[in-house]
């Protein structure tokens, strides 16, 4: 197993070797987006990750979150959030049964499936739309 900087080209090149080596097909292995590959950008650098913030057992929210021992810093936030547009663009709680910010506002999140089911098939021009409106 290779140390150090975790899926980088180099870490890239000698896995694939040694699979060559071993007689395997490199079509046996997949790689997954590791942040050295995106210029040393990652989820750490950015400070963002999304996360499960909470889930229904038997129609009851729960609140559930992480909290590493070894980084009190990548603490997620627990709970039933949603995204209200404010100079900071926040998350915030939302209420249980109408998911609108208990603060107040409006929540920016909408559902897109629910229980296979597609509720929402914008087309790539509405899309493009909503991403820069002022296009």
């Amino acid at each position: 197993m290779l140390q150090g900087d975790g899926v980088n080209p180099a870490s890239i090149a000698a896995i694939l070797a040694r699979v060559i080596a071993d007689g395997f097909s490199v079509a046996n292995v997949g790689f997954g987006m590791g942040g050295a590959l995106l210029q040393r950008l990652d989820r750490d650098t950015q400070q963002f990750a999304c996360k499960a913030s909470a889930v229904a057992i038997e129609g009851v929210w729960r609140d559930i979150h992480k909290d590493p021992i070894s980084d009190h810093s990548k603490r997620s936030k627990p709970g039933l959030l949603g995204l209200v547009a404010n100079p900071a663009y926040e998350t915030v709680r939302v209420d249980e049964q109408t998911f609108q910010p208990l603060a107040g506002g409006v929540n920016l999140l909408r559902p897109v499936y629910r229980n296979g089911a597609l509720l929402v098939d914008d087309t790539l021009e509405v899309i493009r739309a909503r991403a820069n409106p002022s296009a």
